[in-house]
């Protein structure tokens, strides 16, 4: 197929995972949380005016410069995100949590959270939607693979680069959104951020024990970096699965963006060069002094939600599969949240050339009435 890349170019996992006569039992992989993505939020939209005395604005600048990376050259965006900006309009960010350690690790890793946010300076709005991480698509670019899930997406190339580009084609693509940035933010993040601006309090929605702490139904918690992120890390005791743990992720996020007014701690010495490391982006500095001028408000009220499938069993994996009016539903919301005109939702695969082997996968109707 003409846009097959070379195997060379895929993680060794990848190229396993396509080897049908592969049947080594998979390793129970790490998991990690979405709360990566609350650095991005605050250092880039939240600031609180006046506090950028020199040498503080000078430590920021220098350490954001160097969480600043462009798209590809020649990726072709959905529209003009400059005029998006000087204009004051709704813009869209795809925040994504990766799966690596830190950015100097060999191999790009997964994005085992993303969320795709909107945000409105008009109507003061923030929306947050979680995606499924295992959604059943076609990779853009890479479809001769077949099927794979969207946080495998990250990893694969797009003409010949790689990766956020991949990753923002793909939920275009199945949502028929515009894009306009992208943040991936990796576990170092995390911890530092919730102890900086002193905790979170939060209200767990169920009573569980993990990773040493136990948390009860209803009852608020105030929640340092290392406690707040197993909060949100839980997932095999949750009976909602991956649904609830996105469910607390976005607690916590929530609970970060209220805080905002109060973050000067953030600017402390050092801060900004700690978690320049963890974070990469393609809002430049000048974008991000936009954004803290124009969209400031719209963390007064904050809708949080998220895309829901259920389960497909595939060649031994599981997948999930939405159906057309719950992908619809994500995207009149979305388009709605931008103030764009309404459309019809985008491709079930997420590829508009997806692979042969999708004529083999049923409708969403056919594996919802065969009940896997």
């Amino acid at each position: 197929m003409e846009n097959r890349p070379n195997d060379n170019q895929l993680p060794s996992r990848i190229r396993n995972h396509n080897n049908e006569n592969n049947n080594k039992p998979k390793q129970k992989k790490k998991k990690h949380t979405t709360l990566k993505v609350i650095i991005t939020i605050i250092v880039l939209m939240l600031l609180g005016g006046g506090v950028f005395a020199f040498n503080v604005y000078r430590n920021a600048r220098n350490a954001l410069d160097s969480t600043y990376n462009p798209l590809a050259k020649g990726f072709k965006r959905a529209r003009d995100v400059s005029d998006v900006l000087k204009e004051g309009r709704p813009f869209s960010i795809l925040l994504m949590g990766t799966d690596t350690g830190d950015f100097g690790r060999s191999y790009t890793g997964r994005t085992d959270s993303l969320i795709l946010a909107t945000i409105n300076p008009k109507d003061k709005t923030t929306t947050m939607m979680s995606l499924p991480r295992d959604w059943m698509i076609s990779i853009p670019g890479s479809e001769s693979y077949g099927m794979q899930k969207l946080n495998a997406a990250y990893e694969f190339p797009l003409n010949g680069k790689g990766h956020p580009e991949t990753a923002i084609s793909a939920v275009q693509d199945l949502l028929n959104v515009p894009i306009d940035f992208y943040a991936v933010i990796n576990m170092g993040g995390l911890v530092k951020t919730v102890d900086k601006v002193g905790g979170v309090d939060v209200v767990s929605p169920l009573s569980f024990e993990f990773a040493g702490y136990t948390f009860v139904k209803g009852k608020e918690y105030h929640l340092y970096g290392k406690k707040a992120l197993e909060f949100s890390r839980m997932r095999d005791d949750d009976p909602q699965g991956d649904y609830g743990r996105q469910m607390r992720q976005r607690l916590i996020l929530t609970a970060l963006l209220k805080k905002s007014d109060k973050v000067q701690s953030l600017f402390t010495p050092g801060f900004f060069e700690s978690i320049s490391s963890n974070i990469r982006t393609n809002l430049s500095f000048n974008d991000i002094m936009t954004l803290v001028a124009k969209y400031r408000s719209a963390k007064d009220s904050i809708t949080s939600t998220n895309i829901q499938g259920i389960q497909y069993l595939y060649r031994g994996q599981s997948f999930q599969v939405v159906s057309p009016a719950a992908q619809q539903n994500a995207t009149d919301t979305l388009r709605k949240s931008l103030n764009i005109s309404q459309a019809n939702t985008g491709n079930r695969f997420a590829s508009k050339n997806p692979s042969s082997v999708a004529e083999t996968i049923p409708s969403y109707a056919r594996i919802q009435a065969s009940g896997q």
